[in-house]
């Protein structure tokens, strides 16, 4: 009676330990659900817990065992509630293992989500970057109506592929939403959003400029035209004949009053030039 004595407490005690154990163990994955520590510290402390978990089959089996090695000595209803704990137990351990395992899918799905983010943030600001390295770069030297439309529509199609990004800046702002440390990613998300808004408008300004740059280029270049057919007019008009003056005194006159026209011409033509030589 003395064995089955020291047996019936061993199996107690044991039975107490594990059950303690298990209790513990899931207040420290409850913990760890809310847990603002790093991802990566995140990821090593449940694997460690799901190997001390997986482990503690051992005990269960040798709970088992010893309960089997004293069944003969007890009676049936003691045999029935001693079964009836062990199922139990067993139960708490497999919920326990199941709820590690769960978590552990969602901290790899949090990590996963987190190094998307990152990549995709990566990615933006370098790209960022490049639109801001362009812009740094001055406009080159537009002599001319052509010249300046040139660089127009090469600075249209930096534009539209700056607006491009706008999705890609919108996705991951949302992104950074779901991560596990929204915070600090949303403030990342944030940052980034705001240099990019600084470069876009940089990018309409100087649009902006060259659209007027070259208004004023074509309207300068037409004024020109119109400026030196007028002058060529006025030499043809004002240059000596290759032959003699006609004796015919009409066609005199007439030539006479073309030469006066022109004049009268040149003197309203002062303004214009004044403006294209401004």
């Amino acid at each position: 009676m003395e064995m089955v004595k020291n047996k019936w407490d061993h199996f107690g005690n044991n039975f107490e330990t594990l059950s303690i154990w298990i209790t513990e163990k899931e207040k420290e994955l409850n913990a760890l659900e809310t847990s603002s520590s790093a991802m990566d510290m995140q990821i090593n402390q449940i694997k460690v817990t799901i190997q001390e978990i997986e482990s503690k089959i051992s005990s269960i089996t040798g709970l088992e065992e010893e309960a089997q090695s004293f069944a003969q000595f007890i009676t049936t209803g003691e045999s029935a509630r001693i079964k009836a704990k062990l199922t139990q137990i067993r139960r708490y351990w497999e919920e326990l293992r199941e709820h590690a395992q769960c978590l552990e899918g969602t901290i790899l799905g949090h990590l996963s989500q987190q190094q998307k983010f990152e990549e995709n943030l990566r990615k933006i600001q370098q790209s960022v970057s490049e639109f801001e390295d362009k812009l740094a770069d001055p406009v080159k030297i537009c002599s001319s109506a052509t010249e300046t439309y040139k660089a127009l529509q090469e600075h249209m199609d930096l534009c539209q592929a700056l607006e491009s990004q706008s999705s890609a800046m919108a996705a991951l702002s949302a992104s950074a939403r779901k991560v596990a440390n929204g915070g600090s990613s949303a403030e990342g998300a944030a940052a980034l959003q705001q240099r990019y808004e600084g470069v876009l408008s940089r990018a309409k300004g100087r649009q902006a400029a060259l659209e007027n740059l070259l208004v004023h280029w074509q309207r300068l270049e037409k004024e020109l035209s119109t400026f030196l057919t007028w002058l060529e007019r006025c030499e043809a008009a004002a240059s000596p004949p290759e032959v003699d003056v006609s004796a015919d005194r009409v066609k005199v006159e007439s030539e006479l009053q073309s030469i006066q026209a022109s004049s009268g011409r040149c003197e309203g033509n002062e303004v214009l030039f004044v403006a294209v030589a401004s």
